[in-house]
């Protein structure tokens, strides 16, 4: 190559100040150092870039295209060197990740919240499918992890990394005018009668589970849906702690029955290096688990 970016900021701060002394002292460097600097520079590319008179220094024809041209190159450094450090802090450039739907509704609000607020030139770009449906894009690197549950992958795990980051509290969910919803003394028997709804299977309910029920991804659907019908949700109240705290969603207890856990897991292609981005999400999920539904 011919030129390198040293010489490069030499010729347009001499192009700039039209005077060796002044660009001498712009660029911290000796007269002696910039002239040579400059001639060299001419001499390789085999053209003048400046004309040298007793009225000061004077861009060639060939000289104002070349500093037109190394002006925008030298724009283009500047923004890679800056882009690089905040790639390297996780604070620049893109990241793309998938996330099962219980853990974008539990954290993507909180999260889009903190990157736009502490990190405004990280792009984020999110898939929200269930785990196992997000394999694939795992595997052709059009994403670069999963937040979501483990057990769906369990079968694939030799080919992933995971790191576990903490654990979603389920609860049993009924509207404020739900049947069962002052009930103290509830057994499994008595929640049978009562259609499900669930984002995850009905498996899940075990020996709760009725002949009807719903398996729907949109949270927003199946609230709706238990504050309008008798289903009983099998959900995270976290989700909807204002319809708890105001009354409107009532939390049951149930004698001989335990509400299952889900495991929030960072799920990636195992040998694959994860960026400072990534990392930096992952760390800001699992020190904000208290307060989102989540345990670490």
């Amino acid at each position: 190559m011919l030129f390198d970016l040293v010489r490069l900021r030499h010729v347009v701060a001499l192009a700039s100040q039209r005077s060796f002394t002044r660009a001498a002292e712009q660029l911290h460097i000796s007269q002696p150092a910039l002239s040579r600097s400059i001639s060299e520079f001419e001499r390789r590319a085999g053209v003048r870039l400046f004309e040298r008179n007793r009225g000061g220094i004077e861009l060639t024809a060939v000289g104002r295209q070349v500093v037109a041209q190394a002006e925008d190159l030298l724009r283009s450094a500047e923004a890679i060197d800056l882009n690089l450090k905040l790639y390297a802090k996780g604070e620049g450039g893109s990241v793309s990740i998938g996330l099962g739907p219980l853990f974008a509704s539990l954290v993507l609000p909180s999260l889009s919240r903190h990157l736009l607020r502490t990190w405004p030139f990280l792009e984020l770009r999110t898939i929200i499918l269930p785990p196992d449906h997000l394999l694939d894009d795992l595997l052709e690197n059009r994403i670069e992890a999963i937040f979501g549950s483990r057990v769906p992958l369990e079968g694939v795990m030799p080919h992933l990394e995971v790191v576990q980051l903490g654990e979603i509290r389920m609860d049993l969910l009924v509207r404020a005018a739900h049947p069962l919803a002052r009930r103290r003394d509830l057994v499994t028997k008595d929640l049978q009668h009562f259609p499900a709804a669930t984002t995850m299977t009905l498996r899940s309910f075990g020996n709760l589970r009725s002949a009807a029920g719903l398996v729907c991804d949109n949270f927003e659907i199946l609230r709706d849906l238990t504050l309008d019908t008798d289903c009983v949700w099998l959900a995270s109240a976290d989700l909807v702690r204002e319809h708890v705290a105001e009354g409107r969603l009532v939390r049951l207890s149930v004698k001989d029955y335990t509400p299952p856990t889900g495991d929030l897991s960072l799920i990636w292609r195992r040998g694959r290096t994860l960026s400072p981005a990534l990392l930096g999400i992952a760390e800001y999920i699992r020190s904000t688990c208290v307060g989102t539904g989540l345990k670490p």
